[in-house]
């Protein structure tokens, strides 16, 4: 069986024309996994594909085909032909499972690893494999898969801090962790998978600061897309406080990516009252539910157990589920791919019988693989369309400084939104208002490969009183990043979600190599503002591949001004790479109509194994219009220069 590539449905794959048989079809197609039970807690094994209805937004949907995998063996269904049988290739067809501990008390650590404990009792199956991660203080894969009952045990000791992280070459240790022996294809796919959960996740911390447990679950799910089948995750828990958007984008991801989760709340059964508990709850000694668990189990087709010490049943069922399950192929009668989420009913018309399934997924147009927040549909449409929309003005711009890692060069993107372009929404029995926007920002290789890319959604709101400081300043988002030498191209969207306008632009540019022995140049950056105390520079985990932030120097952190409109002072920035021992001088100039009106020498400080410049003058005496600054770099008889164009407005 071939890869079905997740297109569609964050409940499951879509699969495509290309696709062999029996999933071929002519269009997109939606699969839902599911595990049917009968009243006695039991898989039920012998559903056909009439005895299965499924409702999408309460409109029935024909049923293509119906599989029952368990194992490597899988019996299909398809409509107006008898069943037939089949042997999944085992190269593809991994059942997976992630252990996942949140912080947790002593109590909960210690429940927790008695389960995984009397799990792994239980031994792994063929062509099953765990990998064992924590969420808190930040992201980690402590087990990559393994089909090894001890390594997952040991890795669970150490995520519950039982065990101390081992000397080198033993068990648990990086050196002496064995990871998954499947086929070349699953072996591969698992550590890639791995590899982008580490990834995403300093990706994702980068910008959600202060939600580490959700974007730990979200790095988690996102590196799974590329694996196929139901992937069950065992989320250790006493309860992750908030919601909202970001919580709902964990559940959509999940079900888009074929992820069940089973939430043990490892608080178990405890006596006494509880703050928060209702009187029920109280009187019985149970603790007080944990909302956003049970909705991430019952949303993504799982289990939530609570109010338990017994974790063995619970724990056993995950791991059956994972292994022996359904698969049911639609075409949607809905063909429009807005993005919006579109529920889902699955029944099954067999008495006694109960189903764990997805809700539902979020209507994705192909192409539109690689979004992971539903706010990004609108925006990556418009950098789609011929022409491209420009309703909404903002700058963009890239920068590039010294040299990085592995021959690459540490670059900076900026989007300034000024924040009068976005739609206000007053309310004025309450003496508040609204204002909504997202971005989104790919830096693509010649190739047109996306080799980064950012996302935000920016809900504002404030006194009505305050509203007019508000709108007269913009919104400023930048980062930073090694890029390898090479062309690029800068795409960025900016929607004014109240407005239901959006802006694009295309910002093309070049990152030249630096030479360890020869003698560059940064961009020059005109100033805006600079901080003269920024808070301390964080590391989002090993995949965090920034090096120091190269707007940052001893007087501050610097905002570029993308404008390049300068009224009563100008300030520039630059940062300068030079061969070791040399001594650079830099120059200065203003020129108007390419003639020098002004020359100084620049001051430049050593800090961190680079040379910084910055320079403020004023501009009170100079007349309106448009100018240029200069600076030339000279050390051990080379030269380098750069240009900005500003303009001076009164």
């Amino acid at each position: 069986m071939k890869r079905l590539p997740a297109l569609l449905a964050c409940c499951a794959a879509v699969v495509s024309a290309q696709e062999p048989p029996p999933f071929r079809a002519s269009v997109e197609e939606v699969l839902v996994d599911f595990v049917a039970r009968d009243r006695r807690g039991r898989q039920v094994t012998d559903l056909r594909l009439e005895e299965v209805e499924l409702l999408e937004d309460g409109v029935p949907q024909p049923l293509r085909v119906l599989r029952r995998v368990e194992g490597l063996r899988a019996t299909e269904w398809l409509a107006g032909e008898e069943a037939r049988e089949r042997r999944l290739d085992p190269s593809r067809n991994v059942h997976l499972m992630l252990l996942v501990f949140d912080r947790l008390s002593a109590q909960g650590r210690a429940m927790a690893r008695r389960a995984v404990e009397d799990l792994m009792k239980q031994g792994i199956p063929p062509n099953t494999y765990y990998a064992v991660a924590a969420l808190e203080p930040s992201f980690k894969i402590l087990q990559p898969f393994t089909n090894e009952p001890y390594l997952v045990k040991w890795a669970a000791e150490r995520a519950t801090g039982a065990k101390a992280v081992r000397a080198e070459g033993a068990p648990g240790s990086a050196q002496g962790t064995r990871e998954a022996t499947a086929g070349d294809y699953a072996a591969s796919a698992m550590a890639a998978a791995v590899a982008e959960m580490e990834s995403r996740a300093a990706e994702l911390e980068r910008g959600q600061h202060g939600a580490a447990a959700f974007n730990g679950l979200l790095s988690m799910v996102l590196g799974l897309r590329q694996l196929e089948g139901r992937k069950n995750a065992i989320l250790f828990s006493e309860g992750i406080p908030g919601s909202g958007a970001l919580a709902r984008t964990v559940i959509a991801q999940a079900n888009r990516n074929n992820v069940a989760f089973y939430t043990i709340d490892a608080r178990g059964l405890r006596g006494g009252a509880l703050a928060g508990a209702d009187p029920g709850q109280a009187a019985m000694g149970l603790a007080a539910p944990a909302p956003f668990l049970e909705e991430l189990a019952a949303e993504t087709g799982g289990l939530a157990v609570a109010d338990t010490n017994d974790l063995r049943a619970p724990l056993r069922q995950a791991a059956e589920d994972a292994g022996a399950y359904y698969l049911a192929s639609y075409s949607p009668q809905n063909r429009h791919w807005d993005g919006r989420f579109r529920r889902l009913e699955l029944r099954v018309k067999r008495p006694g019988v109960t189903v764990q399934a997805r809700s539902g997924y979020f209507a994705l147009p192909p192409g539109m693989q690689a979004l992971v927040f539903p706010h990004e549909v609108p925006l990556l449409r418009a950098l789609s369309s011929n022409p491209m929309p420009r309703q909404v003005n903002y700058r963009a711009g890239m920068f590039r400084f010294g040299p990085a890692p592995q021959g690459k060069v540490e670059c900076v993107f900026q989007i300034e939104i000024p924040i009068r372009e976005l739609s206000v929404r007053r309310n004025e029995a309450a003496g508040t208002y609204e204002v909504h926007a997202s971005f989104l920002v790919f830096v693509k290789d010649a190739g047109g490969r996306a080799v980064r890319k950012a996302t935000r959604d920016v809900p504002f709101s404030g006194p009505l009183d305050k509203l007019p400081a508000f709108q007269a300043g913009d919104f400023i988002y930048n980062d930073h990043f090694p890029l390898p030498p090479g062309r690029y191209v800068m795409e960025s969207a900016v929607a004014d979600r109240l407005g239901e306008r959006v802006g694009t632009k295309r910002v093309a540019f070049f990152v030249p190599a630096v030479k360890e022995d020869g003698l560059s140049l940064s961009s020059l950056v005109l100033v805006k503002r600079v901080e003269p105390q920024p808070p301390k520079e964080v590391r989002y985990g090993e995949g965090d591949d920034r090096g120091p932030d190269p707007l940052r120097f001893q007087g501050g952190m610097v905002t570029p001004a993308l404008d390049n409109a300068m009224r009563d002072r100008i300030g520039v920035y630059f940062t300068i790479h030079a061969p070791a021992g040399a001594k650079p001088d830099a120059v200065i100039e203003i020129l108007k109509d390419g003639v020098a009106v002004s020359r100084a020498a620049a001051d430049l400080v050593e800090e961190g194994g680079r040379l910084t410049g910055f320079a403020a003058a004023p501009l009170d005496q100079a007349p309106p219009g448009d100018y240029e600054v200069r600076v030339t770099v000279t050390a051990a008889g080379r030269a380098a220069a750069g240009r900005a164009g500003f303009r001076i407005v009164r």
